[in-house]
């Protein structure tokens, strides 16, 4: 499926060996991994990191809190590793309606006549235990795919699909602000000196850096493929591991560098003449610079703008000098749009963030049989 900017492989639980660790040996292979020349050519892979995903989905063993589990896997191109660590929001788009077309949901759509109406299914997510409401149209028994909706980084329209992500706070740390700061001063190997931070973890943990603070030269409207240089990469990924430690995500930066997916790193700038945003962003997704925002990014960005101190939120507010209620976000192949319910904890200065919503489409690109050789 094509759900939001990613395209992955989604899979029924029934379908794979009970035994998770046997996935680790078939999955890669039905991607065609490992695969040195980075194309993924014997498999189903797309030969990058957005398009190289897995969902594994089936019927709610929680049902009363929730209608369908689902189980995101970030694949690796060039390697045979299979990251279950954090959530993937935009392969999550797809989620609730493979999971209805598939007759894993017996439930009519809300407010409608026959099988036509809207669907409101609560997914959720077994990579760290979150709630996320998704809703979308469903005719004659089927989900709808075709529609008016334009999102930045795919070619066609579709039929909008609403995530409502339910209290996003702590998805993997336990807390909103990890470092209980809402900025560090971060000593990177192979930097001369400390550079500051602000470590969210909303959704997906992030680690959030001023752009130039990174790269004095750059000024946050570069396309992904002027980033795309080893040296600021390198550079990157050594901010994202440190970082690691300092969240409590990774005993040390040589355990941090065997989990790229998470955290995940933000590259921000104020927002610019040439955007259409509030804030610019350029982050990064298993060492390579990322052609849009993940979905989960989006919902950090905005959640941490809503945090005072935090460097997303100074950026925002020099710029707009308030917090807008519906955030937008320029990435690099345009904008997203995300909305945060935020509340304060009377008596307090902490913020919480309620929920956090966002609209992707998605579609179904084939249904099939995978072969494979191990």
């Amino acid at each position: 499926m094509r759900a939001g900017t990613s395209k992955g492989v989604f899979l029924r639980a029934q379908d794979l060996p009970a035994d998770v660790e046997r996935w680790r040996r078939i999955l890669p292979k039905v991607m065609g991994s490992p695969d040195p020349f980075g194309r993924q050519l014997d498999g189903l892979g797309g030969g990058t990191s957005t398009t190289s995903k897995l969902a594994v989905v089936s019927p709610s063993k929680r049902p009363d809190i929730a209608d369908v589990d689902y189980l995101f896997i970030q694949g690796s191109v060039t390697g045979a590793t299979l990251d279950m660590t954090g959530n993937c929001g935009n392969i999550l788009s797809g989620v609730a309606p493979f999971a209805y077309e598939e007759g894993m949901v017996h439930r009519q759509p809300d407010s409608a006549k026959g099988d036509d109406g809207e669907l409101s299914l609560t997914l959720r997510c077994l990579n760290n235990d979150q709630l996320i409401r998704s809703s979308f149209r469903v005719t004659d028994g089927l989900p709808v795919e075709n529609g008016d909706m334009v999102i930045d980084g795919v070619s066609t329209k579709g039929s909008p699909i609403k995530l409502d992500f339910l209290d996003p706070a702590g998805s993997m740390t336990g807390r909103l602000l990890p470092t209980g700061s809402p900025t560090d001063l971060l000593v990177v190997e192979g930097l001369t000196e400390p550079i500051l931070v602000s470590c969210v973890d909303a959704a997906n943990p992030f680690v959030f850096v001023r752009i130039q603070d990174v790269e004095p030269t750059l000024v946050g409207f570069e396309s992904s493929a002027h980033l795309d240089k080893e040296s600021l990469s390198r550079k990157v990924e050594a901010i994202r591991r440190s970082a690691a430690v300092v969240m409590g995500l990774a005993q040390d930066t040589v355990s941090a560098a065997a989990v790229k997916g998470t955290p995940k790193i933000c590259l921000v700038a104020p927002a610019s003449l040439a955007g259409n945003g509030h804030i610019m962003t350029r982050s990064w997704s298993m060492g390579k610079p990322h052609p849009a925002l993940q979905l989960s990014g989006a919902v950090c960005v905005a959640a941490a703008a809503h945090i005072p101190g935090t460097i997303p939120h100074e950026l925002v507010k020099s710029t707009t000098g308030r917090i807008p209620s519906k955030l937008r976000i320029d990435h690099a192949c345009g904008t997203i749009e995300a909305s945060a319910n935020v509340e304060v904890v009377p008596g307090t200065k902490e913020v919480k963030i309620a929920s956090a919503t966002l609209f992707r489409t998605a579609r179904r690109l084939f249904s099939g049989e995978a072969y494979y050789v191990l």
